[in-house]
């Protein structure tokens, strides 16, 4: 996962096309439009950028009471001996229970909490995180997730810990709980939540460190402890030592297992996503990333998401070593059963977060390293791209890339329930009177003249 922040204001509402695909280097299958899908580009700017009196790239309170009721902290200038302040947010989630967005904002040392309802920020707490600082992989906070039961956030910090928070019932009033320490010299980064078992597994990604580590989940601060590791720099795993770091991981309730996205492994130069038991918290599968014809595709991945029909959306990143110096940008779409390829997509890649959205049925993928040719190295063509997940009859199909900024590697996608109508999940479809689908994309301040920052708020335009 990048530490880094987003910019340039997305517009795009564009036509029906049909995709033109250029030669990749790997042989991939990729996708046509077909006549009978859902997947008009319409999608663009829903709402102007939204700002807040405590941080200008924050979303803005709903009132000027409510502003005065929120408190405000310094924001760090960042990067140290810099004049200037890079709002530095990481992983955001979204609870769909109490409809509430949660932003680590590490300019203001905490968490900003956004309801998604109004696109307004609620409260902005401030509890002990390390917040933005020089040293490599050590700023905080990171990765975090929500809890329902018990209702709680798990975030993770610059300094190795992961800090919980007790939730009120509407998900906006934290109360600091405990703190959880990992053990490493870094950065405790990404995580993932198994409900099924009560545990939390989270990342140390930096060279320093490169293992992972269940945690228990529990109401009672004297029963959240470590419990298990696994060690993907001495003591390798199936599918080898980590020569890259460890990003985004998925739990998937059907299976009961882990997933996890390795950019790069002893035995996978071009990454692999580890598999693993949190019964026994180890691993037991690492499934190397191939084409069809079972040739390596050059990955990398950082991004993972799991949609209901058990398969995972990986997002390609940019990186590079000696084997793979220079590659197509792709994402992926695999069996959470075997890890085979089920699709490939070249119209996005250089990804970091990846989100998959139920009430749209789709993936979303912040191509924050994309290029205009496809390649590493290209000239810089970041964006956003959309991929319905597809259903029983069909499978996934690229919808649109919509333009972004340079660093907008984070996202999460947001669906809002009208109460008085009822939703088919499994239906890829879903009207405005019955469901409001959207996606939060941070914005950088100061990434090009005239940008303010914010956040840039998505969805289809009618």
């Amino acid at each position: 996962m990048e530490t880094t922040n987003t910019a340039k204001k997305a517009v795009s509402v564009c036509s029906w096309l049909v995709f033109m695909i250029f030669a990749l280097a790997i042989t991939v299958p990729l996708l046509a439009a077909e006549p009978d899908r859902d997947d008009a580009q319409n999608y663009g700017a829903r709402v102007n950028r939204i700002t807040n009196p405590c941080d200008p790239a924050i979303p803005s309170p709903p009132s000027a009471a409510a502003a005065a009721a929120i408190p405000c902290f310094t924001s760090q200038v960042f990067p140290p001996g810099t004049t200037t302040s890079a709002w530095s947010l990481d992983i955001l989630w979204f609870n769909p229970v109490t409809e509430k967005v949660y932003m680590p904002d590490r300019n203001n040392f905490g968490v900003d909490i956004v309801d998604a309802r109004t696109d307004t920020v609620v409260n902005n707490v401030a509890t002990g995180f390390v917040g933005n600082r020089a040293a490599a992989n050590s700023s905080g906070p990171n990765g975090l997730l929500v809890t329902n039961e018990p209702h709680q956030i798990w975030a993770g910090d610059g300094d190795s810990s992961v800090k919980v928070f007790s939730l009120n019932k509407n998900g906006d009033i934290p109360t600091f709980l405990t703190s959880v320490d990992t053990g490493g010299m870094r950065r405790a980064d990404e995580l993932g939540y198994d409900p099924d078992d009560q545990l939390i597994l989270i990342g140390n990604d930096d060279p320093s460190d490169q293992f992972l580590t269940f945690i228990s989940v529990s109401a009672n601060k004297n029963n959240i402890k470590v419990k298990g590791k696994i060690d993907l720099k001495n003591n390798c795993p199936i599918g080898g030592c980590s020569t890259g770091g460890l990003e985004q991981p998925v739990y998937n309730h059907e299976t009961g297992l882990f997933y996890v996205a390795v950019p790069q492994t002893t035995g996978h130069p071009n990454g692999e996503i580890l598999v693993i038991d949190p019964k026994t918290m180890t691993a037991v599968n690492a499934f190397g990333l191939t084409d069809v014809n079972n040739n390596p595709i050059p990955c990398f991945p950082h991004g993972l998401a799991l949609s209901p029909k058990q398969q995972l959306a990986v997002g390609c990143s940019a990186d590079t070593n000696a084997t793979y110096p220079t590659h197509p940008l792709v994402a992926l779409v695999i069996s959470a059963k075997d890890g085979s390829l089920v699709r490939a997509f070249n119209q996005v890649g250089g990804i970091d977060e990846v989100w998959y959205n139920p009430g749209d049925n789709t993936f979303y993928l912040a191509g924050a390293n994309f290029t205009a040719n496809g390649m590493t190295g290209g000239a810089a063509n970041p964006v956003l791209g959309v991929i319905d997940a597809g259903n029983d009859a069909d499978g996934p199909e690229f919808v649109q890339a919509i333009p972004t900024g340079a660093s907008a590697h984070s996202v999460v996608a947001v669906y809002i329930v009208n109460p008085e109508k009822k939703h088919d999940f499994d239906s890829r479809k879903s009207n405005n009177d019955d469901i409001i689908n959207k996606v939060y994309l941070p914005r950088r301040i100061n990434s090009s003249p005239g940008e303010t920052g914010g956040i840039e708020v998505i969805g289809r335009i009618p």
